[in-house]
């Protein structure tokens, strides 16, 4: 199986990278990381994503202005109430970062609403692999939802049908170092303060 790290030092070194070297990603690597995302454990075996995946500069380029123009919608929403529009993280990366610096962008679907299975119950599953495939090649992305700030425009623009639902928006890349991306050790809650065992409230023994 195709992969440049052991499993554990891809979850113990895995962070979320926000900016991103201009490297390309081969389509044999980009591959793996999507059949990794394919093989995530689903209630029922419904394997309930679908994903869309965005590399040419051109429709990144559609992709990037259909944002800015939604939160630039949203910002005249929010002065003429008086307020400022909140900006995720990574919206605020688009500053000074244009989608089409990024190699490729996954956005991650729900399958036919059919199924009888909507937004994350399941999808989240393939993300945490896809991310971990990802890292394991030396690549890095992050899970975010600026796709919000302008659904209704990248449906349209893209073709994505209603029965599907958007679950994430997920840049991927090469770290870049020099703005301060990159993988290493994470500040976590010990095991002590998320765990119990036998009954809550008594500390773990293990």
């Amino acid at each position: 199986m195709p992969g440049k790290i052991d499993l554990f030092d891809a979850i113990y070194t895995m962070r979320a990278i926000r900016h991103f070297k201009p490297d390309p990603i081969p389509d044999s690597v980009l591959r793996a990381i999507l059949e990794a995302a394919c093989q995530a454990p689903s209630g029922g075996n419904r394997q309930p994503w679908t994903f869309l995946i965005i590399k040419k500069k051109e429709n990144l380029e559609r992709l990037n202005n259909l944002l800015l123009q939604g939160m630039a919608q949203e910002g005249e929403k929010a002065a003429q109430q008086g307020r400022k529009a909140a900006k995720s993280t990574f919206s605020r990366t688009l500053d000074d970062q244009s989608l089409t610096d990024i190699p490729v962008i996954v956005m991650v679907l729900s399958s036919d609403r059919e199924d009888g299975v909507r937004t994350s119950e399941g999808p989240d599953n393939a993300i945490q692999n896809l991310l971990l495939a990802a890292r394991a090649f030396g690549l890095g992305g992050v899970i975010t939802f600026v796709h919000n700030h302008n659904e209704h425009g990248i449906r349209s623009e893209f073709g994505i049908p209603n029965e599907r639902d958007i679950v994430a928006f997920i840049p991927l890349g090469y770290p870049d170092e020099h703005r301060g991306s990159r993988h290493g050790i994470k500040t976590r809650k010990r095991l002590e303060e998320v765990a119990f065992e036998e009954q809550w409230g008594n500390r773990i023994t293990i």
